[in-house]
C-alpha cells in the first residue's frame, strides 16, 4: 500500500512539474508574439514614416526640376556659381504635405548638368529620413551666325565665326563661296551637294541632307519677354498703331522727312508700313514688330543695337552711321565713345576655318596664326583707326540679333554683328540686290586661293572641286577689312544670350543617397 502511495506522489510531482514547464514555456511563447508584434508594429510605423519621408523627397526633387524647367534663367545662373533663392541646402520648406525638406540644386557634374540634392523627413515627433540626388541635363538651344529655311547669299556676302543652318536648303553664288564657315542644310547645298546619296559631308566645311550632326532643332525664342521688354521701351509696334497715333521712342530718332511718318505700303492696306532712318542707337534696345506690320530701315546715318523682332517684314538697306557720327551722337548724350568697339570672338569660332587654317596668321578675322584654337584671339575691334588681322576700319550697321518671322532682305553692303535667323517656309533669306558688275568667275575678289585654288563646280552633281594641292600662303585678310565693307554685306557671328523657353530638361540619374538630419 506505501509503495502504491508513493508512487501515486512521484506521478503527481512529475504532473505538476509538466505543468508548470508548459506555463513557463507558454508565458515565453507569449512575450515573444507581444515582442514580435511590438517590433512589427515599431518596423511598420518606421516604414510608413520612411516611405512619408521618401514621398517628400521625390515632391521637392520634382519642385526643383519644374524651377529650372520654368524660367531658362534660372539655368544659367547656375553655370557662375550663382546659387537660387531657396535652392542652397539651407532653407526648410514646409511646402509639401507630410513633412519637410531642404533642397540644393548645383552645376555638374558635366557642363550641361544640373544636380539636384534633396533631404526630408515626415512630419512626426521622431522623424524618419530620406535623401535623394537627381541629375538633370539640357540640351542648349544652338544658333548659327544665319539661321533660315531657305538661304541665298549673292553679291560678296560673307559669315565668320558662327556655322550657317538652313532648315531646307543653301545657294551661294559664287562671289559668295568660300571654304567658310560650315555649313548645315537638311537639304542640298546647291553648289556643293545636290543629290541625297553618300556622300552628304566632307566632315569638315559642309553637312548637306541633314548628314548628322545635322541642323539642330530651331530655338524656341521666348518672345513674350521680348515683347514686354520693347513695350516698356517705347519700341513695340503693333497693326494700327499709326492710325491710333500712338507715339514710339523711335519717332524722334528718325529723320523727319524719311522717318516713320512716311507710309509706303503697296498694296494701300493703310498705316502697317514703317520706314526708319538715322537711328544711332546709345544703349540696346529691343524693336518688336508684331503680326502685320513691316519696317524697313533705309538710308542714312544708322547704328541699330539689341534685338529687331518682326513677325511678318524687315528689309536693311545701306546706311551705316560713320565712326565719327557715332561718337559724336555718345558724346553729345554724355557717353563714352562706341568706336573703336571690341568685342569677344566665340570660343569656337576657329572650328569655322579648318579648311583653309594654316600656321600662319591671317587666314580669318581674329587669327593669331593657327591652326586651331590656339592660334585664335581672344577679341576683335571694329573702328579701328587702321585693318589688320585683329580689327578692322569698318563701322558696325546691327549689333544684336535681328528675327524675321516671314521675310527678311539685306540689300548689299554693312556689317552685322550678331546673327540672324529667317524660319517662314514661305520666303528665302536672301541679298536683293546684285553687284553691278557680273557675277563671274573672274571676280578679284574671290577667297583663300592658297590650297583651295579653284571652284570648278557645275550646280549639277555632288560635292565641291576646291583643289587639295600644297601651295604656298596667301594672307586671306584681304576679305574681311580695309574697304571690304563697304561693298559686301558680312556677318560676324555673337554668341547672344537669346532667351528661350525651358522645355528640353531631361533626367540622367536618380538614386537615394545617404540621410542628413535637420
Amino acid at each position: 500500500m506505501k509503495n502504491t502511495c508513493s508512487l501515486g506522489r512521484e506521478r503527481g510531482q512529475i504532473m505538476m512539474g509538466a505543468v508548470i514547464v508548459m506555463g513557463v514555456v507558454a508565458l515565453i511563447f507569449i512575450a515573444a508574439v507581444v515582442f514580435k508584434n511590438v517590433q512589427t508594429q515599431k518596423a511598420s510605423s518606421a516604414s510608413q514614416k520612411g516611405i512619408s519621408a521618401y514621398e517628400v523627397a521625390r515632391a521637392a526633387a520634382e519642385k526643383a526640376t519644374w524651377t529650372l524647367n520654368l524660367d531658362n534663367d534660372n539655368w544659367k545662373a547656375l553655370s557662375s556659381g550663382t546659387p537660387l533663392t531657396g535652392f542652397d541646402g539651407g532653407t526648410v520648406f514646409t511646402d509639401v504635405p507630410g513633412g519637410k525638406y531642404k533642397v540644393a540644386i548645383t552645376s555638374g557634374p558635366t557642363t550641361d548638368d544640373r544636380t539636384v540634392t534633396v533631404w526630408a523627413k515626415d512630419g512626426s515627433a521622431s522623424p524618419e529620413y530620406r535623401g535623394l540626388q537627381v541629375v538633370l541635363s539640357k540640351t542648349v538651344a544652338q544658333f548659327g551666325v544665319v539661321m533660315a529655311n531657305k538661304i541665298k547669299f549673292q553679291q560678296r556676302t560673307k559669315a565668320h565665326w558662327g556655322p550657317i543652318y538652313a532648315y531646307e536648303e543653301l545657294d551661294m553664288k559664287r562671289k559668295a563661296r568660300v571654304s567658310y564657315p560650315r555649313l548645315f542644310s537638311k537639304g542640298k547645298i546647291k553648289h556643293i551637294d545636290n543629290k541625297s546619296s553618300l556622300p552628304n559631308t566632307d566632315g569638315v566645311r559642309w553637312w548637306s541632307f541633314n548628314f548628322p550632326p545635322g541642323v539642330p532643332s530651331w530655338p524656341q525664342i521666348d518672345f513674350e519677354y521680348y515683347k514686354s521688354i520693347a513695350q516698356n521701351q517705347g519700341t513695340y509696334y503693333a497693326k494700327g498703331d499709326r492710325s491710333k497715333k500712338k507715339k514710339h521712342s523711335d519717332d524722334k530718332d528718325s529723320d523727319k522727312k524719311d522717318s516713320d511718318e512716311k507710309d509706303n505700303d503697296k498694296d494701300r492696306s493703310g498705316d502697317d508700313e514703317w520706314i526708319f532712318s538715322n537711328i544711332i542707337d546709345t544703349q540696346p534696345y529691343v524693336r518688336y514688330y508684331d503680326t502685320g506690320v513691316k519696317a524697313k530701315f533705309q538710308k542714312g546715318k544708322n547704328l541699330l543695337r539689341g534685338a529687331i523682332i518682326a513677325m511678318d517684314t524687315v528689309e536693311f538697306k545701306d546706311g551705316t552711321a560713320s565712326l565719327a557720327d557715332v561718337n559724336a551722337k555718345y558724346a553729345a548724350s554724355g557717353l563714352a565713345a562706341y568706336y573703336p568697339r571690341t568685342v569677344n570672338i566665340p570660343s569656337t569660332a576657329w572650328r569655322e576655318y579648318q579648311k583653309v587654317d594654316t600656321a600662319e596668321a591671317g587666314d580669318y578675322p581674329g587669327d593669331v596664326g593657327g591652326p586651331g584654337k590656339t592660334g585664335m584671339n581672344a577679341t576683335y575691334t571694329f573702328g579701328a583707326a587702321s585693318a589688320d588681322n585683329l580689327q578692322t576700319d569698318a563701322p558696325i550697321h546691327i549689333e544684336g540679333w535681328v528675327y524675321a518671322g516671314e521675310k527678311l532682305k539685306l540689300h548689299r553692303a554693312g556689317t552685322i554683328v550678331g546673327l540672324v535667323m529667317c524660319p517662314s517656309k514661305n520666303v528665302k533669306l536672301e541679298n536683293s540686290e546684285e553687284d553691278k558688275d557680273s557675277d563671274r568667275d573672274t571676280d578679284y575678289d574671290q577667297d583663300h586661293r592658297s590650297k583651295y585654288t579653284s571652284d570648278k563646280d557645275t550646280d549639277n552633281d555632288h560635292h565641291d572641286q576646291d583643289s587639295d594641292g600644297v601651295s604656298t600662303h596667301v594672307d586671306h585678310s584681304n576679305d574681311w577689312h580695309q574697304d571690304a565693307h563697304k561693298k559686301r554685306l558680312t556677318f560676324y557671328f555673337q554668341d547672344l544670350d537669346i532667351k528661350t523657353k525651358g522645355s528640353s530638361i531631361t533626367q540622367k540619374s536618380w538614386r537615394e543617397i545617404p540621410v542628413q538630419a535637420f
